[in-house]
């Protein structure tokens, strides 16, 4: 896919589009205890993990002590979605609070509210950093699907890293150097992703493959479009040229395309 035209100095909004059915979820809010199934473990050394259920106000929660995961059975998963409200206690330290996927990837946030990702063989990528206060509940959902992880907070899209290892493994709340607890709470989690979500976009426009652009030259932006689902499935690629105040200054919409799996 090329569009070719002359841009201010402008940030890109990809947007994807493909009809699919919905998937079930699965929905944990706590209320009725820990599923006999999940399993708790250490996420460092040799230090002790504690968790348990308790009563947040009118909430019960799932609370995480120091260097604490919470497995969330023995199923291996390769494609998932999954979101929790995640409140932190108020700590000054960078520990890390998020999820445990694939073959021991964590996407986790830190203070004050940046996400990173680490996992085998050295894997690290870094995410947006919004300064937000960490010790208040926040809405945290990664979607794994493919060589990609997505991830959201408060229901908006923060970025995503890429060429994550294709092996499954079991799904887990993960916390690290934490002084105090952490809290998850209205869990869900769907291993079915829509067929939507299996749809990635690779922006290619140059050698630092930059989305912003002097607006004094002429711009060639080129797209590749993956499906990682096992189906064909037909997708849209809508475009916003925007500035870096947030206006719009210009849209397109291409014609819907076929894209083939796999």
């Amino acid at each position: 896919m090329i569009w070719i035209g002359r841009l201010f100095p402008t940030v890109m909004v990809l947007t994807m589009v493909a009809s699919s059915a919905c998937a079930e979820e699965l929905i944990f809010d706590f209320e009725k205890g820990l599923p006999n199934e999940w399993k708790l473990s250490t996420s460092y050394g040799n230090s002790t993990p504690n968790a348990e259920i308790e009563q947040n106000g009118n909430k019960t929660v799932l609370e995480l002590g120091k260097n604490a995961i919470m497995t969330m059975g023995d199923e291996h998963v390769l494609n998932f979605s999954i979101e929790a409200t995640v409140r932190r206690e108020y700590d000054t330290s960078g520990a890390n609070v998020g999820f445990q996927f694939r073959n021991g990837y964590r996407v986790f946030m830190r203070k004050p509210g940046r996400l990173e990702l680490l996992g085998p063989k050295q894997a690290r990528g870094r995410g947006f950093s919004r300064n937000r206060v960490t010790h208040k509940p926040l809405r945290l959902k990664i979607v794994v699907v493919g060589p990609t992880v997505r991830f959201f907070i408060n229901g908006e899209f923060e970025g995503q890293f890429d060429e994550l290892e294709m092996q499954p493994g079991p799904i887990a709340f993960y916390q690290k150097g934490l002084q105090h607890n952490c809290y998850f709470d209205d869990v869900k989690l769907n291993t079915e992703p829509d067929l939507a979500q299996f749809l990635t976009v690779e922006p290619v426009t140059g050698e630092d493959e930059a989305l912003a652009f002097d607006p004094g030259k002429d711009v060639s932006l080129k797209f590749r479009l993956h499906n990682h689902a096992g189906a064909a499935q037909r997708a849209q690629l809508g475009l916003e040229v925007a500035s870096f105040e947030g206006k719009v200054l210009a849209k397109k919409t291409m014609q819907p395309e076929a894209i083939p799996g796999g």
